[in-house]
């Protein structure tokens, strides 16, 4: 052999290595890239898992929210179905939308005072509750819950009532007597009576507040009835009732003093303050409790006397 072709072959021969060398590199890299995907396999399957159990998870939320508000939807569309029979669509449509306004405002007033509560449901000619799913912790919240129906609600038939002044025909007559009847429901609402809202109103008032209250709406009542040459029967409850349970409280009280001793109406004394300071509540709280049951019970009767007059007249 030559030297020439002795360099030739020396020189395929490191070819050959260098190209086994590239290949022997180029499969390790290919291994070692390909490693880490295969152990990567649980960290992904992992995360997909838990993707699908927070979208279950969301889902879930979603269907219970929805099936609060359905709930909410159903009845209010089954009231305004029934209503419809008796007093047409308009009419019930909107007398659903201002009772669920009317809900509504217990609904924000409980929130207002840290109170958990549940979606509305609507009962056919029984109106509609909110349940509260926290007791209130004073008279003070109870009076807040209760006044936010009647406050929203009467908002609500002003609302529409004003809103007759600017349409004309059917529509005028729609707004006027949906708003009015609003502020009737609202008004006997107020009634200091059972689980209706003005009972809830009045827990705070003292009965100084209170006397004074229904004296006011007495002579609202009086008033209004000489203008209207009616009486309205609901503003005559609100007053008749608020007057009785005055009436009652003052006797009680009255009956209970005169039979205790010096040394007990000194403990007793003790005792109320104790209880006052307990539940919470200031006389500012009840100052501005009796203010706003009364100033808007007064309203209301004022104007379930001056309406009626401006109601459409249905022929006979």
């Amino acid at each position: 052999m030559s030297a020439l072709e002795r360099l030739r072959q020396l020189e395929a021969q490191k070819q050959a290595q260098a190209a086994a060398d590239a290949a022997a590199a180029s499969g390790t890299t290919a291994d070692t890239a390909a490693a880490p995907s295969k152990n990567q396999g649980p960290v992904i399957g992992g995360l997909v898992a838990a993707g699908l159990v927070v979208w279950k998870l969301k889902s879930l939320l979603f269907l219970a929210k929805f099936a609060k508000f359905a709930t909410t939807g159903f009845t209010m569309i089954l009231m305004a179905a029934v209503y419809t029979q008796f007093y047409g669509a308009g009419f019930a449509v909107g007398l659903v939308l201002l009772i669920l306004i009317h809900e509504l405002g217990h609904g924000y007033a409980a929130k207002r005072v840290g109170l958990d509560v549940g979606a509305p449901v609507f009962i056919p000619f029984f109106g509609a509750f909110i349940a509260l799913k926290e007791k209130p912790k004073s008279t003070w919240q109870d009076f807040v819950i209760g006044a936010g129906g009647p406050l929203f609600g009467s908002l609500g038939g002003v609302a529409c009532i004003a809103a007759s002044f600017f349409f004309t025909g059917d529509w005028s007559g729609l707004l006027l007597a949906v708003g009015y009847f609003a502020l009737m429901m609202n008004l006997f609402n107020l009634i200091p009576f059972w689980q209706l809202d003005g009972s809830r109103m009045m827990g705070p008032v003292s009965i100084n507040l209170a006397i004074a209250g229904t004296v006011l709406l007495l002579a609202v009542v009086g008033v209004g009835a000489v203008r209207a040459a009616h009486v309205n029967p609901f503003a005559l409850g609100v007053a008749g009732v608020s007057a009785w349970k005055v009436a009652t409280r003052w006797w009680e009280a009255r009956q209970a003093k005169q039979r205790l001793s010096a040394l007990e109406q000194i403990n007793s004394l003790t005792a109320a303050q104790r209880a006052i300071s307990d539940d919470g509540v200031t006389q500012p709280q009840r100052v501005i409790a009796a203010s706003v049951y009364f100033g808007l019970a007064a309203l209301l009767i004022l104007a379930m006397h001056e309406l009626p007059a401006l109601l459409p007249q249905i022929p006979r």
